[in-house]
């Protein structure tokens, strides 16, 4: 005898045609509240103080006054005496004391199991009663749970939703905002065949995203869809997957489906998030050159993660591009109303004696849009009187940066700040995460910045030539208030000195500016750049001499005076050396800068020399190329005490060593570079950069002018001084020496 296997879509199908017969009708249904209900419709139940005088709050499909007025399953067939029935809870975002399954006098805990089967039994009137409830409910949120039932050869369900709180309907949500999107948002991508994985990150307890059960997804792409070679593949994971294919979940979506623009997937199964970390991202690959990934607005941690050929994940925050333009559709979400969140804001400087405004970034998290905010500072425990700021209006999952005043401390160091948002539109703030912390540095005085940018080139690369007129702009706008240096790679020029910082490039040509920011080296970005770190306050200066170290010239002797305007106990600091030759050039096609700008139109007014060039330019003459480098990641050990005292001169001395250095053309050409570094975060706090005075007429060590008759005084930098001047000074004597002093 043959056997048949009837699957469940095959079931509905016999069923569909036996209901052909007029006679065929429905042999259960669910009921609430008096009133059938269709096959996969959802019960919604409120929380609110239990029945029993406890003061706890409690959700129930059955009120205890009459159940049978509750959830029920009713036969429509006398017949029938029993069935089966699975629940499965597919979304817990409050907590409970007790969570329990009721059905034909049995009861199942359910705190741990999310899953469960049981057979019941109706009663004389073919009614079984549903008993699904939570007691103890603690905190705000959602549960939902889908029920089951099968009697006979029918089945059905019915969606049971437990609320605590108000639960918003489904709304889209996402780092990257509607604004955003109108903003013209940027597109990037690659120029060859690679394969990309984008993604947002949502941190376990996320205020908005934590509670919330994730049922579709939309991102938006860019015009090259041609160049698409596979399928997506929309994933959720509790991690950044090293494979894809192992995310929690994953669901295809054919490229013949893709649209430019806005593309809105709805997930085959919702993902519930349950208050834990996880990533929600898209994966596809490209045959070709393509700019397809959409990203836009103000950056804020967690909104974009990628990676690009497999390569190691990347978090994007800290590069200035923006956020990932994703969004998922969220349900279950139960929002606050007056609720703010601040970010960390850094280290920030003032003088002694003044305030400060501190830029802080809030974001609104609440359902009302925010007016204003009250805040206090916190001080090695003292807490400061609440001060409120008036701000203009801002929206749900808005953010924006406010300016608060924080007073300088009375003595000059550095001090950890708490801030805390107390209120929000003069009521308490109901966010769950209400403090940021920060660091305020009183400061003496304001020292002179002088700007460091860190162009990474190559003669192979065809943009780079926009780098070399930006770094030429620069020098020609700037002068001797900036530091240039250029990186060369994968050329003649290139050093593996500087490979610790190469490395962390995202690109070329690409340069950092006091490894702060991470900025295209085009002549106005770097313009912009350069402009606001001259105005900004930094908390030492540096001033350097060097000279030939012996008559061979193959040694180097740098000295520094560095001097902070804070004092500090447990300091990092550190000084990295570096030389730089001008005017280097070379024969052989690896010397021919490959220029891209050729013949490009959009280039003939801005870069009318590249323009007007061939593909491949000889005889350039390249400047500030690093040659040699010393320690440039961190400093030299040593070259800065972990203690000082604030205006207390530090002074140090180093031979740079150069006897097998190939690279070098002509020493004449050469200048020294000190770079003060904070070991801490790697950004460099300011530098200084100086000639090479020859070894017959050498600089000594640091002394006293007491004793010699000064015949003409200079700066560091070269400049004849009618004058003393604080801090580091060159003086040439009567008796023919020249020596450093320093003027306090």
């Amino acid at each position: 005898m043959k056997m048949i296997s009837f699957t469940h879509e095959m079931r509905a199908m016999v069923m569909t045609l036996l209901c052909v017969v007029p006679i065929c009708a429905s042999a259960f249904e669910f009921r609430y509240e008096g009133k059938a209900l269709e096959d996969g419709a959802t019960v919604t139940i409120y929380a609110a103080e239990d029945s029993w005088g406890f003061g706890e709050m409690e959700c129930a499909t059955n009120p205890s006054t009459n159940p049978k007025n509750g959830l029920i399953v009713a036969s429509t067939d006398l017949g029938k005496k029993s069935g089966t029935a699975s629940i499965a809870i597919t979304s817990k975002t409050f907590t409970a004391n007790m969570v329990q399954w009721c059905m034909g006098g049995e009861c199942l805990p359910m705190n741990v199991k999310t899953a469960a089967d049981k057979t019941f039994s109706l009663d004389a009137d073919g009614i079984c009663q549903v008993q699904f409830d939570a007691t103890g409910i603690t905190t705000e949120g959602v549960l939902d749970a889908q029920l089951t039932v099968t009697i006979g050869i029918e089945r059905k369900t019915v969606n049971i939703r437990f609320v605590n709180g108000n639960a918003e309907e489904p709304f889209w949500w996402g780092y990257f905002t509607d604004q955003d999107a109108k903003n013209n948002p940027l597109v990037l991508g690659s120029g060859s065949a690679t394969t990309y994985d984008m993604a947002i990150g949502v941190p376990a307890g996320h205020p908005i995203a934590g509670t919330g059960t994730v049922k579709a997804v939309r991102f938006w792409l860019g015009n090259d869809l041609s160049a698409i070679s596979s399928d997506v593949t929309l994933w959720i994971s509790s991690s950044l997957p090293e494979y894809v294919s192992n995310a929690d979940y994953t669901q295809k979506i054919p490229k013949s489906a893709l649209k430019k623009g806005l593309n809105e997937i709805e997930l085959t199964t919702p993902y519930c998030i349950n208050n834990a970390q996880c990533y929600i991202g898209y994966t596809f690959s490209i045959s070709d050159a393509a700019y397809l990934i959409k990203v836009g607005g103000k950056e804020v941690p967690n909104s974009w993660f990628y990676r690009v050929a497999g390569k190691a994940w990347l978090d994007s925050y800290g590069e200035g591009l923006g956020k990932l333009a994703l969004q998922v559709l969220l349900d279950g979400v139960v929002l606050r109303n007056n609720s703010v969140t601040p970010s960390d804001f850094g280290t920030n400087y003032a003088l002694k004696g003044s305030q400060v405004e501190v830029p802080v970034d809030i974001i609104n998290l609440g359902k009302e849009t925010i007016h204003s905010i009250a805040y206090t500072i916190t001080t090695n425990g003292n807490v400061s009187a609440e001060k409120t700021y008036q701000m203009a209006d801002l929206d749900f999952n808005t953010t924006t940066t406010v300016y608060l005043p924080f007073d300088a401390d009375s003595d000059t160091r550095k001090y950890d700040k708490l801030l805390t948002i107390t209120k929000v539109n003069d009521v308490p703030n109901e966010a769950t995460v209400q403090t940021a912390t920060g660091l305020l540095i009183t400061i003496s005085r304001k020292p002179v910045a002088t700007p460091v940018v860190e162009e990474f080139t190559g003669t192979w690369c065809g943009w780079c030539p926009l780098g070399y007129d930006g770094m030429e702009y620069a020098s020609k706008t700037f002068g001797d208030k900036v530091v240039l240096i250029a990186a060369h790679s994968s050329d003649p020029m290139e050093t593996s000195d500087y490979h610790p910082i190469a490395y962390m490039v995202s690109g070329y040509p690409s340069s950092f500016i006091n490894r702060a920011f991470d900025a295209y080296p085009a002549a106005s970005t770097l313009e912009y750049y350069l402009n606001e770190c001259l105005e900004e306050n930094t908390i030492a200066e540096i001033a350097a001499t060097a000279c030939w170290a012996n008559e061979g010239q193959t040694a180097v002797r740098i000295d520094t005076d560095t001097r902070f305007v804070y004092s500090e106990d447990a300091g990092q600091y550190g000084i990295a050396f570096v030389l730089v030759e001008d005017g280097m050039k070379g024969t052989g096609s690896s010397w021919a800068q490959a220029n891209n700008l050729s013949g490009n139109a959009s280039y003939a007014m801005s870069n009318p020399f590249w323009y007007s060039s061939p593909a491949k330019v000889t005889g350039v003459e390249f400047n500030h190329v690093a040659v040699a480098a010393w320690n440039i990641k961190n400093g030299v050990n040593g070259s800065i005490p972990t203690a000082f005292t604030a205006e207390a001169p530090i002074t140090y001395s180093y031979t740079a060593d150069i006897s097998s250095n190939a690279l070098i053309q002509d020493k004449t050409k050469l200048k020294a570079v000190a770079l003060l570094i904070d070991r801490t975060t790697g950004d460099i706090v300011n530098a200084a950069q100086c000639a090479i005075n020859d070894y017959t007429t050498g600089i000594g060590d640091i002394t006293s002018e007491a004793d010699s008759t000064p015949v003409a005084r200079f700066s560091v930098d070269g400049r004849q001084l009618s004058a003393p001047q604080k801090g580091l000074n060159i003086i040439k004597t009567a008796d023919g020496r020249t020596l450093k002093v320093l003027v306090k």
